[in-house]
């Protein structure tokens, strides 16, 4: 009877255990990244684009660009680089877009910038009302440059 009852704790156990950690997994933290500054500052603009492809792995990252920073997706544009950073900015667009990392682009900052959606690098998208929910079933932590 006791050796029944130690196995019945072993086996709930376990699938409480198993079940917590399935239920860890479902539920992946967010990071939304907001930039708004462009090409005339280069340190504001590669910090947010390293850490997102630095933290891609560990969470879900989607990317927000507004204000100047819309220029920095721009196909043609000019690469903006900094001293202590390995790679500009259009090595690490590149890198993101590839990871599947979501970069969106304000349209009323596109508008007045000029640019329409195809004036964007491919991959890409103008930001729309599901823009920032949904791309993680976490938490988001939002940080901004």
């Amino acid at each position: 009877m006791k050796r029944g009852i130690t196995f019945l704790f072993l086996v709930i156990s376990l699938f409480m255990l198993l079940s917590a950690a399935q239920a860890e997994e479902e539920t992946r933290e967010g990071l939304l990244l907001h930039m708004s500054k462009g090409e005339d500052h280069a340190h504001e603009v590669l910090m947010p684009l390293s850490l997102g492809l630095k933290m891609h792995e560990a969470k879900a990252v989607q990317f927000f660009l507004d204000i100047d920073a819309v220029n920095l997706v721009k196909k043609g544009a000019e690469p903006v680089s900094f001293r202590g950073f390995d790679h500009a900015s259009n090595i690490l667009i590149e890198r993101l877009l590839a990871a599947g990392v979501g970069i969106h682009v304000c349209p009323m900052c596109m508008k007045a910038a000029g640019m329409t959606e195809d004036d964007l690098i491919e991959g890409v998208v103008v930001a729309g009302p599901d823009t920032f929910h949904g791309f993680t079933s976490g938490r988001i932590v939002t940080l901004d440059w």
